[in-house]
C-alpha cells in the first residue's frame, strides 16, 4: 500500500475565552487520535493562537477523506493546502496525532522555522514543515492523549 503525506495550514478559530483553549484541544486531539487509529492515519498538528499547522500519513482515500471532514470544520478557517505526495514511509509513525503549542518553552525548537519572530506556515515548504514537525516530535509532543492519566 502506498502512503501519502498531505500538509495543510489554517487559521486558528477557537473560542479561547476563560482558558478554555487546553480543553479545546484536547478535544480535537481525542478524537483525531480515535478516528486516525480507525483509519490507520499519523501525523502531528503544530499550533498557536493564529495558525493550525497538520500532517497526515496513510493509504490517500483516508487521508483526502479525513482532509475533506477537516475542510467542513468551522475552527478552521481560510484551509491551505501544501501538499499530498506519496512517502516511502512514515516520518510519524508513533503518533496518531502529535501535538505541540507555539509557546515560550518551545522557542529554541521553533526558532529555526520563524520569520522575523512569527511562525509563518505561509511561508514554509512541505519539507520544512515535516522537519520542523520531526524537531518538534522529539523535544515537544505531548504524549499521546489517550495513553494518558486523566
Amino acid at each position: 500500500m502506498a502512503i501519502v503525506r498531505l500538509i495543510y495550514f489554517s487559521d486558528f478559530r477557537i473560542d479561547v475565552k476563560n482558558g478554555q483553549m487546553s480543553q479545546k484541544i484536547t478535544e480535537i486531539i481525542d478524537v483525531s487520535e480515535r478516528n486516525n487509529a480507525a483509519k490507520g492515519i499519523t501525523g502531528a498538528l503544530v499550533f498557536d493562537r493564529n495558525w493550525f499547522v497538520q500532517v497526515l500519513e496513510g493509504a490517500m482515500d483516508d487521508v483526502w477523506e479525513t482532509f475533506k471532514t477537516i475542510e467542513r470544520d468551522p475552527r478552521h478557517v481560510n484551509i491551505r493546502f501544501v501538499e499530498m505526495i506519496t512517502v516511502p514511509s512514515r516520518r510519524f509513525s508513533d503518533w496518531r496525532m502529535g501535538c505541540a503549542e507555539r509557546v515560550t518553552q518551545h522557542d529554541a525548537v521553533f526558532a529555526p522555522y520563524l520569520y522575523d519572530g512569527r511562525f509563518e506556515p505561509a511561508n514554509m515548504s512541505g519539507d520544512m514543515i515535516v522537519s520542523m514537525m520531526v524537531d518538534l516530535s522529539s523535544k515537544c509532543f505531548v504524549p499521546p492523549f489517550s495513553s494518558r492519566a486523566r
